[in-house]
C-alpha cells in the first residue's frame, strides 16, 4: 500500500473475503480511484497488446460499466495489492516475492506476471475501492509521468520494463514481436535522453541488472501472451 492511498470502509475486509471464497486466487487488484471519486485509476493491470506496456484498466477515464466487472487481470496496481501469504512464498526469490532490485516502477507487473506463469491468477475486485493520489514526486504539468519524475526514477521505469521482458516474455512471442518492441523502446529512450541527457548515466548504472536478467532467463517458466488476461 503506497503513502497516498486512503481505503474507504470495508475495502480490505471484501479483499480478504473474495480470497476467502475463491481459492483460486492469489491476489486481489481492488479498485483505485483518484481524488474526488470520479476518475478511475486502476482496476487492475494488464499489458498493452501493442508495446506491452504495463496498462492499468480505466486510467484517466470516469467510471463504466465494464469496470464494474470483477475479472482476471495480470497484475494489482502496488498502490494497493492485497495477495495471498501462501503464493507469495511459492513464487518469492531470494529478497523475498517482491523484485528487490527493481527499487520502483513494474514491481507489481512482475509480480503478478510471475505468480501467472506459475499457476496462479490475480482477480480485479471493483467494489473494493480505495483513493490513490497518483503521481507523488513527479512536477507539475503535461505529458507522460515519466517524463515529469526525476530522470533516476526514468531510468527505473525503462529497465525495469527490460527486466520483465526478459525475466516472463516468451520466446515464440519474442520473437514474433521483437522489431515493434525494439522501436518503441529506442524510441522512449532516444526521447528521454534528448530531453534530459542526465538519463543516460543512470541508465548506465542499472544496466548490470539487465545483464544478470539475461543469464537467469532460460530457468523461469513462461506462459504464451496468448494465454494471459488482457
Amino acid at each position: 500500500m503506497n503513502p497516498d492511498v486512503a481505503v474507504e470502509s470495508n475495502c480490505l475486509e471484501r479483499c480478504v473475503e473474495l480470497l476467502e471464497e475463491r481459492p483460486d486466487v492469489a491476489g486481489v487488484a481492488p479498485r483505485l480511484m483518484r481524488p474526488g471519486g470520479v476518475t478511475v485509476d486502476s482496476v487492475g493491470q494488464v499489458l498493452d497488446r501493442c508495446t506491452l506496456e504495463v496498462r492499468d484498466r480505466g486510467y484517466g477515464q470516469p467510471l463504466g460499466p465494464a469496470l464494474l466487472e470483477p475479472r482476471p487481470v495480470l497484475a494489482a496496481c502496488g498502490a494497493l495489492a492485497v495477495y495471498r501469504r501462501a503464493a507469495l512464498e511459492a513464487v518469492a526469490e531470494g529478497d523475498g516475492p517482491w523484485a528487490g532490485h527493481y527499487f520502483c516502477f513494474w514491481e507489481d507487473l512482475e509480480l503478478g506476471w510471475r505468480l501467472t506463469n506459475r499457476g496462479f491468477s490475480v482477480l480485479a475486485a471493483p467494489h473494493a475501492v480505495a483513493v490513490h493520489g497518483r503521481g507523488a514526486g513527479a512536477e507539475a504539468g503535461q505529458g507522460p509521468l515519466r517524463w515529469r519524475r526525476p530522470p533516476e526514477l526514468e531510468a527505473c521505469v525503462l529497465s525495469n520494463r527490460w527486466m520483465t521482458l526478459i525475466r516472463h516474455l516468451h520466446p515464440a512471442d519474442l520473437a514474433r514481436r521483437l522489431p515493434v518492441l525494439l522501436a518503441f523502446d529506442l524510441a522512449m529512450t532516444s526521447l528521454g535522453v534528448v530531453r534530459r541527457p542526465r538519463l543516460l548515466g543512470h541508465l548506465r548504472r542499472r544496466l548490470p541488472l539487465v545483464y544478470r536478467e539475461l543469464g537467469r532467463r532460460e530457468h523461469l517458466p513462461r506462459k504464451r501472451l496468448s494465454e494471459l488476461p488482457w
